[in-house]
């Protein structure tokens, strides 16, 4: 039954506009479908409906609205720019650019149809084109704040980051309380190698809005990149607080170096991939008459990077009877030595370029890839949406995040038995393939360096005991830099050798020498030269020093493959376990210290001792080539043998369950 109320459409249009202009929105739609229904013909009215639908967040009905008065007059002013808004809010960029560029086709000025048109290009990663957006836009209303900081946003996803700082600077002249704009520029900062400006960015963010998504995180990561151990402790137990309320205050990876604990870093994880939206895997496409598996590693790290060393060797020696490795390159274009290594290990090399999610997967899906290995997790560069998305049939987290993706999109994750022991099975949501050695892939044809190296030449005194620790500074907290301070004053002469960081970095840590009674001067800082270089400087020390919370990944393996004996302590997460994983592969399980009283009392006793350390040495280097560390043949005969019992299963209809290589390989 139609509501009583005026039935003249002028009366209705009135009244409707009326509850509108009150805020009664459900009852300026109620009068609006009232009217729409005497004059549905009417191109304006359609129109006026569709906009408070959108208002009142039903962008589905509004566009029907939309649809309707364009079929009445596609010259409607306003109805062209309205459909890409709705088209926007529904997830739909393609359609919804098209949308705008019509309006600006109509309008050569309407600004928010440019800058639309640029946030749209920007999801479909477009940067470049948005750009030109921002800037058409800009040329019309110079003062936009709005429109200065997503032409922010533009040259930031280009990469440029000065030009991105500069846009966000002229946003805050005109809007100085955004946390948008401030976020921004702490990332702008970072990119420019200034985390102390950029901590002072983000910390303005989070006073002006405490919930900002993500950011308690990334603040706290950033006072560990400065080592700026004075109220770390509050940030970290604020980001605790903040998982345990399921609230996203911090993005999984920079989860990982702190006192989170396993069962933590699972739910940071689960909050982070709800953020996803999953579609359905595709099916099993044709089959290989060789009875192939067609494997698509994708990784934004396939260059001079750590990722794309550990990986190359695998890739060269996968079986190609058993496997078809296709490399989805993601992301920026690279073009060095390491890439072109990378891209003549695999049978097909695709460079996706800024491409979305979805084309990627799509892609994916139309080279009927089996299984797809996701080799970033959650780290810089990462597009986990591409898995969520569906690229394959069988999703496999492996080698460049190490914790749990939380993800119901990802099947299976590589580990071993030491990453994932039994009492710590259940802070992981993928079934967890069980490697025989070590769950990282290493690259047995690397040069060997020849040991030939000086010290005088590096900064390191000729004769006196030199511990090292080529970790990211942000492992280094302030309970193993006591332990090391210790060891300093407990060895005369010794020296700890680290890498470079930034100033502030390098500044606070001498302070805090300092405050321990040890000269800043025996704290040497290594500066970041190429990997063969640095691999050959390994030579000029005595015994590698792990950080427990965020154990040495490929800076373990660099070491142990110089014959740098490393000294771990695990805890109870991925991220803790590496290094007594590597160190037990390579043949030393002796160098795992059950806590950091053992750790720090066999730090002495090596230093102290230069039979046993000299004994540890000439283990690792004559075990080197026979270790399951750095066999690369038998590490990719072990992973296909597990891709080929995930695959078996997927084909049988079972769903993902743990696997155990050797188990498989005695059965």
């Amino acid at each position: 039954m139609m509501a009583d109320g005026p039935t003249d459409p002028a009366a209705l249009f009135e009244a409707a506009e009326r509850s509108r202009q009150a805020g009664d929105v459900a009852a300026a739609i109620e009068t609006g479908r009232r009217l729409a229904g005497l004059v549905p013909g009417h191109a304006q009215v359609r129109a006026w409906l569709g906009s408070v639908l959108l208002e009142a967040g039903d962008a589905s009905q509004a566009l029907q609205e939309f649809d309707a008065a364009a079929a009445v007059d596609a010259a409607l002013p306003g109805v062209a720019y309205s459909r890409g808004l709705a088209l926007q809010r529904l997830g739909r960029p393609t359609e919804a650019l098209a949308a705008y560029e019509e309006a600006i086709a109509a309008d050569q000025d309407d600004v928010a149809a440019l800058a639309n048109r640029g946030s749209v290009l920007l999801d479909l990663r477009r940067p470049a084109e948005a750009l030109d957006a921002y800037d058409a836009a800009l040329a019309r209303a110079p003062d936009a704040a709005q429109l200065h900081y997503n032409r922010g946003r533009a040259s930031a996803a280009l990469d440029r980051a000065e030009e991105a700082l500069a846009a966000f600077d002229c946003a805050l002249a005109g809007a100085p309380d955004n946390p948008d704009i401030h976020n921004s520029r702490g990332n702008a900062l970072l990119r420019l190698r200034r985390p102390a400006d950029a901590l002072a960015a983000y910390d303005r963010a989070l006073a002006l809005d405490p919930a900002y998504p993500d950011l308690a995180g990334t603040a706290m990561h950033v006072a560990q990149q400065l080592c700026a151990w004075d109220g770390l402790a509050a940030r970290v137990s604020d980001v605790c607080a903040g998982i345990d309320a399921g609230r996203r205050v911090c993005l999984p990876f920079y989860a990982l170096a702190v006192e989170t604990g396993p069962a933590r870093q699972r739910r940071c994880a689960e909050i982070h991939a709800a953020g996803y939206s999953a579609s359905p895997r595709p099916a099993a496409g044709p089959r290989d008459p060789s009875g192939r598996i067609r494997i698509g590693y994708f990784s934004s790290d396939f260059y001079d990077h750590a990722i794309g060393h550990l990986i190359a060797g695998l890739l060269e020696t996968h079986d190609r009877a058993k496997v078809e490795l296709t490399g989805f390159a993601i992301g920026p274009a690279r073009d060095d030595a390491m890439t072109r290594r990378i891209e003549n290990a695999v049978g097909s090399f695709v460079r996706t370029g800024p491409a979305g999610d979805e084309e990627i997967a799509a892609l994916a899906r139309s080279r009927r890839i089996d299984i797809a290995v996701d080799l970033n997790g959650y780290t810089r560069n990462s597009q986990s949406g591409i898995f969520a998305a569906g690229a394959a049939p069988v999703q496999v987290a492996f080698l460049g995040y190490p914790g749990t993706t939380g993800a119901p999109f990802i099947d299976y994750m590589i580990a071993d038995r030491v990453i994932v022991p039994p009492a710590q099975r259940a802070h992981y949501s993928e079934a967890v393939v069980f490697m025989p050695g070590s769950y990282q892939c290493n690259d047995d044809a690397r040069p060997v360096p020849d040991g030939t190296v000086s010290r005088r030449a590096l900064g390191l005194p000729e004769d006196g005991f030199v511990f090292c620790c080529f970790n990211n500074v942000y492992k280094i907290g302030a309970d193993i830099f006591d332990v090391w301070m210790r060891l300093l004053r407990a060895i005369d002469g010794s020296v700890l050798w680290l890498v470079a960081a930034n100033d502030a970095a390098r500044s606070n840590l001498q302070k805090a020498a300092a405050a321990r009674g040890i000269d800043p001067a025996r704290i040497v800082f290594a500066p970041r030269i190429s990997p063969a270089d640095h691999l050959a400087r390994h030579a000029a020390a005595d015994l590698f020093l792990d950080t427990p919370r965020y154990n040495a990944h490929t800076t373990a393996s660099d070491a142990l493959w110089a014959g740098l004996p490393v000294l771990t302590c695990p805890d109870d997460t991925f991220a803790g376990r590496v290094g007594a994983s590597l160190v037990a592969a390579a043949g030393l399980p002796e160098l795992v210290a059950e806590s950091l009283d053992a750790y720090e009392a066999m730090a002495l006793d090596l230093a102290r001792d230069v039979a046993a350390l000299a004994g540890l040495k000439d283990k690792l280097v004559a075990g080197r080539d026979s270790c399951a560390l750095f066999d690369t043949a038998a590490f990719a005969r072990d992973l296909e043998t597990a891709y080929r019992e995930m695959w078996r299963r997927h084909l049988d209809g079972a769903p993902p369950s743990d696997i155990s290589v050797a188990d498989l390989q005695r059965a």
